[in-house]
């Protein structure tokens, strides 16, 4: 009952602030949905402004500045999302792959690792993750993850492509050959992974 009185209070006053603005919330989430970043980015940082004890206003700030690929924004305020709601799934889930995208594997690793048990069904967490394995050669845990992105959704035609290309660099031809041509067999794959699965189904038949 006092966590409902507690989080009743934040929200009036998160509503106070915010009426007084000339922006609403609804305005800012609008601009995302309508891809206009940076409308929405200086939306959020108005309603910030007001009332920074929101998550959502920073996380949607975040979006808008990872739209507008000006990661450092994101990450600051992806960060200040989780440091107000440690429960913030897609909080850390665009902090994982804000430093899969700058290389930073480790990190990514570590934030897609907060993410997943906030949301288990998420195949994209899990191929994130499976990605930042890969790219620091964990061939064994790509795999792992690639695996449980395919469970909760089978069409994810990344995941398969990952499995396959990780089981090829750690040598188990025969695995790779079946998962290469799964994939092959899949429709609307895109055309350029498609061709390097066909490309290495034929060095692996060849050996």
């Amino acid at each position: 009952m006092n966590k409902i009185i507690y989080l009743s209070i934040i929200f009036l006053a998160f509503q106070t602030a915010f009426s007084e603005n000339t922006y609403t919330i609804d305005d800012a989430q609008q601009a995302l949905k309508s891809s206009n970043y940076s409308k929405a980015a200086e939306i959020y940082s108005n309603l910030i402004g007001n009332y920074n004890q929101y998550a959502p206003a920073f996380y949607g700030r975040g979006m808008a500045y990872y739209q507008l690929n000006k990661n450092a924004e994101a990450e600051a305020d992806f960060a200040a999302a989780v440091k107000l709601n440690s429960q913030y799934f897609e909080a850390y889930l665009g902090l994982g792959l804000i430093y899969l995208q700058e290389g930073k594997y480790p990190q990514a690793i570590a934030n897609l690792s907060q993410a997943i048990p906030l949301n288990s069904n998420s195949d994209d967490a899990f191929y994130s993750r499976g990605l930042a394995y890969y790219l620091e050669s964990n061939y064994e845990q790509a795999i792992h993850d690639f695996e449980s992105a395919l469970t909760i959704n089978n069409n994810n035609s990344l995941s398969l492509y990952g499995k396959a290309i990780s089981n090829y660099q750690k040598k188990d031809y025969t695995q790779a050959k079946s998962d290469f041509a799964a994939f092959i067999a899949q429709p609307n794959n895109l055309p350029e992974l498609k061709s390097e699965c066909e490309r290495l189904l034929k060095i692996i038949e060849s050996k």
